[in-house]
């Protein structure tokens, strides 16, 4: 047989494996139609399951907030000066005697302003005969809720006699205010009636909140006999039944004292109607025991 022939009934070779580098590698394992049809088959539930995690966000997102926290939010508590019992006077709880500096810098303040009541507030003073208190109450809960009774927790003893800034200017106090008497064995809200007489304020006021909204409150509390330091209770009906909450002077107890006869003090200032001078503008340190008007 002739070479030719010989080569002609050869078999043809078989494919064989290719070998890494010579061009013809198998497809990597992430690039085989089989792989690709299997990431497709695990991704499809896992986007799924990503768009029913939003779905289920939004709506969560878009339900009612839950109830949680206190049922009233006290977003405001500041107090104020009416001029009525208060007049322009002060009391301190010590007889201080004020340097040259510190009454200067004092009587550069415009008489009876925000800023001379500040000037007081910061060095310890403390309101006579009232203390005007304004909160402002937010509603916390989903359903109406309902402020039904208030009253004042005090802890009184002897008036301070430390030292007096006496003005006795007087002006108005302020209307619908709700009042409470310090001297009493339990002080409740009160409403003043204009023939003198008294009402509970919540028996003839409703404040009724929704979640978010807000009303303000403006509270007097007195004392005639004594120094009392005092925080507010405050009854708020829900659907859960009724909560007490507590109003303060951001953490501190809110301050109030009866003022005596200036020759009960240790210390006195005075300025305006109270100053035989009758300077209205500056404050002048006087004897108290000596002092006449």
């Amino acid at each position: 047989m002739t070479p030719r022939k010989k080569a002609l009934r050869k078999k043809a070779p078989r494919n064989k494996t290719p070998r890494k580098g010579d061009g013809r590698e198998s497809a990597s394992w992430w690039q085989h139609p089989m792989a690709k049809w299997a990431g497709v088959a695990v991704a499809t539930p896992v986007l799924v399951g990503v768009l029913v995690w939003g779905i289920e966000r939004a709506v969560t997102n878009n339900a009612k907030p839950k109830d949680e926290g206190a049922p009233l939010v006290v977003s405001l508590v500041r107090l104020e000066r009416n001029g009525g019992e208060q007049a322009n006077d002060w009391v301190f709880p010590e007889g201080l005697k004020l340097t040259s500096a510190d009454l200067s810098e004092l009587n550069a303040l415009p008489w009876w302003s925000a800023a001379e009541a500040e000037w007081f507030r910061r060095r310890g003073a403390v309101d006579p005969n009232a203390s005007v208190i304004k909160v402002v109450i937010r509603g916390n809960r989903n359903a109406p809720i309902r402020v039904v009774g208030m009253k004042a927790v005090p802890r009184c003893r002897s008036p301070l006699a430390g030292m007096l800034f006496l003005s006795s200017m007087v002006g108005s106090t302020p209307n619908e205010a709700i009042e409470f008497d310090l001297d009493q064995a339990d002080p409740q809200a009160q409403l003043a009636h204009g023939d003198g007489t008294y009402a509970e304020f919540f028996q003839e006021r409703t404040v009724s909140l929704r979640r978010g909204e807000d009303v303000t409150l403006q509270m007097t509390a007195r004392s005639r006999t004594r120094y009392c330091e005092f925080v507010f209770a405050v009854d708020v009906l829900t659907d859960a039944g009724v909560v007490t909450q507590t109003i303060d002077d951001h953490g501190k107890p809110f301050k109030v004292t009866a003022t005596l006869e200036a020759a009960a003090y240790n210390s006195l200032y005075v300025s305006g109607p109270a100053d035989p001078l009758d300077d209205p503008e500056n404050w002048r340190p006087v004897d108290p025991k000596t002092y006449r008007n």
